[in-house]
């Protein structure tokens, strides 16, 4: 009989070890459910934010390209508009001194 009870108080023993093992388990299951969720809305803050700054970046070099394009624009217009009046010049001396001939 007195085997039966320290077998009995063996399996005991092993039992309470087994639940706290389990619960353990459980509690240690639970905190990295909610570190995951945690890490996931973090990197999807992060990932807004990326998007963010990029769109921003997007956003200043278009206007950036479009000021130069317009500086351009302009500069290519006064030069033409330079050679038109130079052209018109060297066509009146040409005349004068090729009509003079």
């Amino acid at each position: 009989m007195e085997t039966v009870y320290f077998i009995l108080g063996v399996l005991s023993v092993l039992v309470l070890l087994g639940v706290v093992g389990i619960v353990k388990i459980v509690i240690y299951a639970k905190k990295m459910g909610e570190s995951e969720r945690t890490l996931l809305n973090n990197i999807s803050e992060i990932e807004k934010n990326l998007f963010g700054v990029i769109e921003n970046i997007e956003r200043n070099l278009s206007e950036e390209i479009e000021e130069t394009r317009k500086s351009i624009d302009s500069r290519t217009d006064k030069i033409n508009s330079n050679m038109d009046s130079k052209n018109k010049e060297i066509f009146k001396i040409l005349n004068t001194r090729y009509a003079k001939q």
